[in-house]
């Protein structure tokens, strides 16, 4: 399972005075965060597909359902 420690507000706000930082020249670590993001996208469609997976078991070993046709109703007129 996938962790992310996140510093958040209470309002959901990144932190200030805490920003990612790379090498101490006050610039953001954008690939760090880029790679943070992209790693729990990967997780979460993971995730979804494992999901689907299973959800296609359940369906396919599932009895069949026996299907009845009603007969179209004539109009009124």
């Amino acid at each position: 399972m996938l962790k992310i420690r996140l510093s958040l507000s209470e309002k959901g706000r990144p932190r200030r005075g805490r920003p990612a930082r790379d090498g101490g020249d006050g610039m953001p670590d954008y690939k760090g965060m880029y790679l943070t993001m992209l790693r729990a996208s990967e997780s979460a469609i993971d995730l979804l597909i494992k999901a689907q997976r299973a959800c296609e078991e359940q369906y396919l070993s599932a009895d069949e359902t026996p299907v009845e046709l009603i007969p179209k109703q004539q109009p009124d007129n």
